[in-house]
């Protein structure tokens, strides 16, 4: 129990009888050098039931019903006495705020913000007289985990989830009403998790904790973007005779998630090279190249390569 304090106000009489002491013996008439004082004060009034003392309230507590919302209750360190109240003080406020004056345990306070830091003080009133005053410190649940990234087809996304305040641990799920998670994305525990397999973007995600009291918090309303992934179409190197036009094919490489070229190509890229049957002896960088074409999930990148020309094989 913390210190008591005395009062703030006049509010009740009070009579002085004063003593003259020196030596340890009373005298009346003229004062002394060695002389003190001693002061008797008595109240009269309500105060006096209370031995000019209230005690603090005790075993303060503070029980949230949901993100904004908690229920303040303590206990009286004594009998109630006549006329006494209780005040209950939320700081910030964003100035101290008195929430209630109740007679008796508990008061609800609503309209916290999420995620933030409140204390909590509860001061016995009687008339003038305040008892000193029991602070606790609470945290309104909220979230602090970051907005999703974006993912990509065919590569592994993990997004970890976090709360804090209320009463841990957290259970988290999908709020109600919330679109799902993209394709290949599940919850587990606090964490998103999973390889993405298909792309677009998915809007109305909504996660939701819960705490151990039963309190919950929602995110914002999220978007998850999955972009493609980048397919490497690389036009194959040639090696030809002088007289033959080279043949170039596309070489598919980056492909996700078990997929095959011969599927997700919806249109193939076509390939030529700037060597001719009528180029010279050599080798020509970078002469083939593949342009165009579309694949399902997959941005296309051309690669080119080099094509080689032999002499014409000798005529028996």
């Amino acid at each position: 129990m913390s210190r008591d304090r005395t009062s703030r106000g006049a509010a009740r009489r009070v009579v002085l009888r004063v003593l003259l002491v020196t030596g340890g013996l009373a005298v009346a008439g003229a004062f002394a050098a060695s002389a003190f004082w001693l002061v008797r004060v008595e109240y009269s009034g309500a105060a006096a039931a209370t031995g000019a003392v209230l005690a603090s309230p005790q075993a303060v507590s503070v029980n949230e019903t949901d993100a904004t919302t908690v229920t303040v209750s303590w206990r009286d360190s004594g009998p109630p006495l006549p006329g006494e109240t209780f005040e209950v003080v939320r700081d910030p406020g964003p100035s101290q705020v008195v929430i209630c004056d109740a007679a008796a345990s508990p008061c609800v306070d609503a309209g916290l913000t999420p995620g933030t830091d409140y204390t909590y003080a509860v001061t016995g009133v009687l008339d003038n007289w305040r008892s000193s005053e029991d602070p606790t410190s609470f945290t309104a649940l909220g979230v602090t985990s970051a907005r999703p990234t974006e993912a990509t087809y065919g590569t592994p996304y993990a997004l970890t989830l976090s709360a804090v305040g209320g009463d841990g641990p957290y259970t988290w799920s999908l709020a109600p009403g919330s679109a799902p998670l993209p394709d290949g994305l599940v919850l587990h525990g606090d964490q998103v998790l999973g390889t993405p397999t298909a792309t677009g973007e998915t809007a109305g995600i909504v996660l939701r904790a819960t705490d151990a009291s039963g309190a919950t918090v929602d995110t914002p309303s999220y978007s998850v973007t999955v972009d493609p992934a980048t397919l490497t179409v690389t036009a194959s190197p040639t090696t030809s005779d002088y007289g033959a036009a080279p043949t170039v094919t596309p070489i598919y490489s980056g492909l996700k998630n078990g997929d095959q070229a011969s599927v997700v190509v919806t249109s193939a890229p076509v390939c030529t090279s700037s060597v001719l049957a009528t180029t010279g002896v050599g080798t020509y960088p970078n002469a083939n190249t593949c342009s165009g074409g579309a694949a399902t999930n997959y941005t296309l990148t051309d690669v080119a390569s080099s094509a080689t020309v032999d002499p014409a094989p000798s005529t028996p």
